[in-house]
């Protein structure tokens, strides 16, 4: 029984830590291009930035897709020696939704190709820029900073993080700057805190947060498409309190986490009613 026993709860916590780590990494896969063939061979191209981006309306008009469900993967400026190719592009975490490619042609975006994601080949007949769009619905976040308490005396920045739920690098291009940050619904001055990229990493500063009265505030991120806003709480005390960025503040888990935690949980405990189910009937 023991030996069971001991069986059942390795097994269960394999489950625990590989079912998370399976499920991990598909926000932050990078979307990109990943072949370009002429002819059927491998031929290599070029990537720049692109002097236009389409609007989620730009993108709803071309595909069809709703606005609000188009979420736009990645725009570039792309170029080959010869033409035309086929293009391979990869868009992890898009398993069975539709991608499109769209070209700007003529000053308008075109869909040039389209299929059933995670990967695509699409025809591209000539340089210039191309998008990718999905459809599916681009949501925002705040995976780090949730309920963070900022103490008067402390003199320390207070840090939060608001993530993409699809291609994440590309979220604080989205971020609405200079007006993408709000303390109960107004617009903070970007002179009040710093804001970089890897997500929109946030940290409000000090000197604006002793402005704010003493209790709970909301701190909302606001972008140009998805769900266009992520909120969050914090509060403002008395006191010294240490640092919010390890004493206070909360991580939630990333997109897709909970769900595996509580299934791996779910096996913990099947294992552990089979056991006892097994003991009692040769205890009988």
């Amino acid at each position: 029984m023991k030996k069971l026993m001991s069986v059942l709860l390795l097994t269960a916590l394999v489950l625990a830590l590989a079912i998370p780590a399976l499920a991990a990494g598909s926000k932050t896969d990078p979307v990109e291009i990943v072949e370009t063939l002429y002819e059927g061979e491998h031929q290599d191209w070029t990537e720049t930035d692109p002097s236009v981006v389409p609007t989620p309306e730009e993108a709803s008009e071309a595909t069809g897709i709703p606005a609000e469900e188009a979420a736009i993967l990645w725009t570039l400026d792309y170029d080959t020696e010869n033409f035309p190719v086929e293009i391979e592009v990869t868009a992890p975490g898009t398993d069975d939704r539709t991608l499109y490619v769209l070209a700007f042609i003529d000053g308008e975006w075109i869909v040039i190709g389209s299929g059933v994601g995670p990967t695509i080949r699409v025809p591209v007949t000539q340089s210039g820029i191309l998008s990718l769009v999905a459809d599916i619905p681009v949501l925002y976040e705040v995976t780090k900073g949730m309920g963070g308490v900022w103490y008067r005396q402390s003199n320390v920045n207070l840090p939060f993080t608001c993530e993409r739920n699809i291609n994440d690098p590309v979220a604080y291009e989205h971020w609405l700057k200079p007006d993408g940050i709000k303390v109960d619904d107004v617009v903070v001055d970007p002179s009040n805190y710093s804001a970089v990229s890897g997500s929109v990493v946030l940290e409000l500063y000090p000197s604006y947060l002793s402005t704010l009265e003493l209790g709970e505030h909301k701190l909302t991120f606001c972008f140009d498409d998805g769900n266009r806003e992520a909120s969050t709480n914090f509060f403002v005390r008395e006191g010294t309190g240490g640092t919010p960025a390890k004493d206070q503040t909360q991580t939630a888990p990333k997109t897709g986490e909970s769900g595996w935690i509580v299934a791996a949980a779910a096996v913990t405990v099947a294992a552990f009613g089979g056991a006892l189910a097994l003991k009692r009937r040769r205890e009988q």
